[in-house]
């Protein structure tokens, strides 16, 4: 099931970057620290 809304969030990330002319490259870099960002806050928030 997370993977499913991680896939949806990707394709989400890659058609606004597409409506503001962002590279593909640039949309994953975004993508990928927006989820290390997701783990880590739910990992500080699961040890608080």
């Amino acid at each position: 099931m997370n993977y499913l809304i991680a896939g949806l969030s990707g394709v989400a990330v890659a058609l606004i970057s597409k409506k503001m002319g962002l590279p593909l490259w640039a949309a994953l870099l975004i993508y990928i620290v927006g989820f290390i960002i997701h783990k880590v806050a739910g990992f500080l928030a699961e040890t608080n």
